[in-house]
């Protein structure tokens, strides 16, 4: 049986890291379909259509089991992803809508207002 599995262990990493590959490729996939959804009206009509492609191209590496293909196509939508969401976030800081800093906290409560009752209960 020991020997059976370090005669395999290659075999077993391989497919791990694989299965890890695929799986962080189908979660970027969905993270940036999301965000292409929600800000794609911010994107200029050239960068919505490179995203879209790289996000085929991922989708049709998936569909393989090339974890270099795949961890290539990945970096390739991160990566230009990455730099969209700066582009959109300047631009919703230059016209007001962007977040305000201390305002809210992650778990949508004010901050303020929890500071406050910090402070009156004492």
């Amino acid at each position: 049986m020991v020997q059976d599995a370090e005669a395999n262990a290659e075999e077993d990493k391989r497919l791990k890291d694989l299965a890890e590959s695929h799986n962080q490729g189908d979660a970027l996939v969905h993270s940036t379909r999301k965000a292409l959804t929600e800000y794609g009206d911010k994107l200029e009509a050239g960068e919505k259509e490179v995203v879209e492609a790289a996000i085929k191209d991922l989708e049709e590496a998936l569909k393989g089991n090339d974890k270099p293909t795949i961890d290539a196509k990945s970096a390739r939508c991160d990566g230009g992803a990455k730099a969209r969401r700066k582009n959109v976030r300047r631009h919703a800081g230059a016209t007001g809508g962007g977040r305000r800093r201390g305002w809210r906290c992650r778990c949508g409560r004010s901050s303020r207002r929890r500071s406050w009752q910090a402070g009156r209960r004492g």
